[in-house]
């Protein structure tokens, strides 16, 4: 479980979305629970899928991922990303020794491994494995708060499968520097979990080819040689604007016209080039 200064954080989030689940149930009045007779009341259904997620929050797993993930997952990538992220939870699920695993993205600004992260913390908290989800800055943030280190650092060692998620977000160029106070910290923290036969996944938007200049050569080493690498792949699909609508408004998409027309029957109302009347440009 994460250490208790990431936890202060989360106690906010874990409160917002209660009330948000509240507000939105029409079964208890905005209460929470169901009175029953005078000297007994029930938990509601809302209160019941809040202290079902609330473990998901605990462990950093962001609201988003267990509340639409799924839905993404399959709207977002190939199906064989999708058949192969299932065998990956399947595998990262039957782990008995320390394993570095390195997701990343096939073409640059897909920005959807977080998703994957989400979801894989999600399946082996279900499954009762010790799991914890950390930003990659935040992490990198309590390199230079010893308080929370000392307090921290030995916790976030000893969970069984730590995710680094967002990893390429953390704006600091210290890890592009071999000898870097950051570059060493963050190594020495790997190889730490690694001897302690922990599993550290690391997620990111980025390609290989990205990790050359962003990233000191002993990072790139870990993340290309000693992680096994994942690579998500996307559908390449533009949603037409009445999609987009639709999903985000589907009351209001009712109003607006769904006819399609062929690529060749636009030719006609393209805007035809003006010409230029004998005037000096």
């Amino acid at each position: 479980m994460l250490p208790e200064f990431f936890k202060e954080k989360y106690f906010g989030i874990c409160q917002e979305y209660y009330n948000s689940l509240k507000a939105e149930c029409d079964k208890c009045n905005k209460e929470g629970h169901i009175i029953v007779d005078e000297n007994t009341y029930r938990d509601c259904e809302c209160t019941k899928t809040f202290l079902k997620n609330k473990e998901y929050i605990k462990a950093g797993v962001s609201v988003f991922n267990f509340a639409k993930g799924s839905i993404k997952f399959s709207e977002l990538f190939t199906e064989d990303c999708q058949e192969r992220f299932k065998q990956l939870i399947k595998f990262v699920r039957q782990l008995k020794e320390s394993t570095n695993i390195f997701i990343h993205s096939k073409e640059r600004k897909d920005h959807s491994t977080a998703v994957l992260a989400g979801l894989l913390a999600v399946n082996l908290i279900n499954v009762g494995t010790d799991t914890a989800v950390v930003l990659s800055s935040e992490l990198i943030d309590t390199f230079f708060n010893f308080d929370r280190d000392e307090r921290g650092w030995d916790n976030l060692c000893e969970i069984k499968v730590l995710i680094i998620n967002g990893f390429g977000r953390e704006n600091n160029k210290q890890l592009a520097d071999e000898e870097s106070f950051v570059t060493t910290r963050f190594m020495n923290f790997l190889n730490l979990r690694e001897s302690m036969n922990n599993t550290t996944i690391i997620v990111g938007d980025l390609i290989l080819d990205d990790l050359k200049g962003k990233y000191c050569d002993t990072i790139t080493k870990h993340l290309v040689v000693d992680c096994l690498k994942f690579e998500s792949s996307v559908v390449k699909k533009k949603e037409s604007a009445i999609e987009r609508l639709n999903k985000t408004n589907p009351e209001v998409s009712k109003i607006f016209s769904t006819n399609k027309v062929n690529p060749h029957e636009g030719e006609a109302v393209k805007q035809k080039a003006k010409t230029n009347r004998g005037r000096t440009l």
